[in-house]
């Protein structure tokens, strides 16, 4: 017996392990401790999220999905050694990181003898994609981004003569160059440039900088360093307009800079004021996970994980493979879709993305009131040429860009005044507003979804160029509601407004994030929970060729801003458990007193399987009744579907049972009711869990 066992035990274990396929590794590489593990911090738990998230969806390829995280504490010799480290190892795919433009160029040429694509959510000096077919980045560049600012400064905040006060390393560097060069193309006078070696920095230059008249500082700085800076600047009393690049506009830094950067401006890939819907599931799911807001860089991060995903997915385990894919992924087209947006790179790596300009206040950076957006129609030559003279229109790096009028707004819930299931509307009471700068009506809006019974204004203020309004709407709402789940459905009530005349070049609508209440409103729906509720800036998009003769043969697209408000509403099953569960219960347990009546009685035991069913379809045609017709079986209807085949089983087993007494094999019928007293109410029990577990 003890060999058998020897044999048998080692066998088994080698069929369990027979089918388990290998990790998936990928690489994260970052700042994980020193002065700029704030940045690390950020990439790690975005990371760890989606891979979480992703393994519990079954993986990629059916194998788990592994991450090896290495620390290069921002250190170009150390960023190397990771590298080398990744190299020798020989177990990751792809490598997303590092934080640093200086730490990407210094293992740059690693990766590419290794054959390891990499993929950097926020390295923005040039040669980090540019130099390397084998290393990506999850964001624009220094030389758009150096010109953009320049250009913000100029054309947007009117100054005209600048400060510029940069780290001597890769990053600052390029940003001061590019921004010299468009300085100088667009009139805007230097007065001075200040620089610093990050590695021993020496700022007494700060002291020169207050005998020094000017209207703008700019830093090209990292967000450690500038941190520092603006506190002595703001110490020595100098009250100096401060604009700063994207490193500027993350949480590292505000946590660093604290009051003294009040007002400051800074670029961001991304600004989740003026975001879309899925990157405000994003921040919920984060903040909810890590108890903090996430700022760009764990987006950009996030993303630059599930575009290295995707292309493991498509392209298979071959890291050439994958470095082909990502190649591929260069039209708006084949964009893979993420939380920071469409997400596609350009013929130098780099992803196809737009700065956007925030303003640090009361500890957020929010959007400023004038951003730039591409057009989203086709312009001719001499529209741009108006458009230009006008001063509405820009080119940037052979961009042409519009000034963008933002307007920040809110919603407040009064009340949730009927939900409707059947019709599938709500009619709620709600307050709106909206706050601008500026010559244009952002008033003149239309509600998507819905019909409005009673709007009346109930504040208005304008100051000089300042203008506000709020609006108390009574309105009902329609949605489109997912029933495949019910009773245990979770929906989402929505209002979606948009400006009935003004495309997004000229407007946008972005949440209001210092007006809007961050706690839930004292409402409530009767059998459900209300679980959260966001709100969000959107657009909707149109292909036409507005009829225009030279555009027939081609699509244009038109973007309308759109804002949104979400409601996420959990429905509490326990009445609907007591109303129609129960009773269908009872009805199987009536149906199973069949096996414990004599089988002689045919006729009894018939009538009580003929009479659960009828009672069972009665019930099943009451739920319908609540709700709206669809095209798919729904849960519940599942547990009417198994007690169906449970009942017409048990009418089949008396027929048999009958079948064998008559034959006067009487022990047999016996046998049979037995097993069955056992046999089904298991049987129903297991396809309750079932449908549960599987719903």
């Amino acid at each position: 017996m003890r060999r058998i066992l020897f044999l048998i035990i080692p066998s088994l274990i080698l069929l369990s392990n027979c089918g388990r396929k290998k990790e998936i590794c990928i690489g994260l590489v970052g700042p994980m401790t020193g002065k700029g593990k704030g940045y690390g911090k950020s990439m790690r738990q975005a990371m760890s999220m989606l891979v979480d998230e992703v393994n519990k969806k079954g993986g990629i390829r059916g194998r788990k999905v592994k991450l090896i995280i290495k620390d290069d504490k921002n250190n170009k010799e150390l960023a190397r050694k990771r590298a080398i480290e990744f190299a020798k190892e020989n177990k990751v795919l792809i490598v997303i990181g590092h934080y640093y433009s200086s730490c990407c160029l210094s293992a740059q040429d690693v990766y590419k003898k290794a054959h390891i694509p990499t993929i950097t959510p926020s390295a923005t000096n040039v040669d980090v994609a540019r130099k390397s077919e084998w290393m990506f980045r999850a964001t624009f560049d220094d030389e758009f981004q150096g010109k953009f600012l320049a250009n913000y400064a100029k054309k947007i905040l009117k100054t005209e003569n600048v400060i510029i006060i940069h780290d001597e390393d890769a990053y600052g560097s390029g940003l001061r160059d590019y921004f010299l060069e468009a300085a100088h193309n667009i009139g805007l006078k230097i007065k001075k440039i200040f620089s610093y070696n990050n590695k021993n920095p020496d700022y007494s230059f700060i002291s020169e900088i207050k005998k020094i008249k000017t209207d703008l500082i700019f830093l090209a700085c990292h967000a450690p360093e500038a941190a520092e800076i603006v506190k002595l600047i703001r110490k020595k009393g100098i009250k100096t307009l401060l604009l700063g690049p994207d490193a500027l506009g993350s949480r590292a830094f505000i946590e660093k800079v604290g009051e003294y950067g009040e007002g400051i401006y800074a670029t961001s890939p991304l600004l989740f004021d003026i975001a879309g819907e899925e990157a405000q599931v994003f921040f919920y799911k984060y903040k909810e996970r890590y108890n903090e807001e996430p700022d760009w860089q764990a987006a950009f991060t996030y993303d630059a994980g599930i575009v290295a995903l995707e292309a493991i997915k498509h392209a298979g385990l071959k890291r050439e493979e994958i470095r082909k894919y990502l190649l591929s992924i260069d039209t708006p087209e084949e964009g893979i879709k993420g939380v920071t947006g469409n997400n596609y790179f350009d013929r130098h790596g780099s992803m196809v993305k737009l700065p956007m300009i925030s303003r640090l206040t009361q500890g957020e950076f929010i959007s400023t009131l004038m951003q730039l957006e591409v057009p989203s129609v086709f312009l001719k030559p001499e529209e741009i040429k108006k458009y230009e003279k006008e001063g509405r229109l820009f080119i940037i790096e052979g961009i042409p860009m519009f000034k963008t009028h933002v307007v920040y707004t809110g919603i407040d819930i009064i009340d949730i005044i009927d939900f409707n299931e059947k019709a599938q509307t709500v009619t709620l009471d709600f307050y709106l507003w909206f706050r601008w700068k500026g010559d244009i009506d952002p008033t003149d809006f239309e509600f998507l979804n819905g019909e409005v019974e009673d709007m009346r204004v109930i504040r208005k203020r304008e100051e000089g160029n300042f203008h506000y309004i709020c609006y108390r709407i009574k309105g009902i709402f329609k949605g489109s509601f997912d029933f495949k789940t019910y009773p245990f459905d979770t929906q989402i009530l929505r209002v979606n407004l948009r400006h009935k005349k003004l495309s997004r070049i000229f407007l946008v609508y972005v949440v209001d994030v210092m007006g809007i209440s961050e706690t839930h409103p004292k409402v409530s729906i009767s059998n459900w929970k209300i679980k959260k509720i966001w709100q969000y800036s959107g657009e909707q998009r149109s292909e036409t060729s507005l009829g225009d003769p030279e555009m027939l043969t081609k699509k244009l697209t038109i973007a309308s801003s759109t804002y949104n408000l979400a409601i996420m509403i959990k429905r509490i099953t326990l009445p609907y458990l007591i109303k129609f569960l129960v009773p269908l219960l009872i009805v199987i347990i009536v149906c199973f007193i069949q096996f414990f009546i004599y089988p002689d009685e045919l006729e009894v035991r018939a009538g009580i399987g003929i009479t659960a069913l009828l009672t069972a379809i009665a019930f099943h045609m009451s739920q319908s009744e609540n709700l709206p017709q669809v095209g798919y079986i729904i849960t519940s209807d599942k547990f009417f579907f198994v007690a169906y085949v449970i009942i017409f089983l048990s009418m089949v087993e008396t027929a048999i049972v009958s079948y064998f007494f008559k034959k006067e094999n009487i022990k047999v019928s016996f046998k049979i009711d037995r097993v069955s007293k056992i046999l089904f109410p298991i049987l129903y029990i297991l396809s309750l869990i079932g449908i549960i577990l599987w719903k």
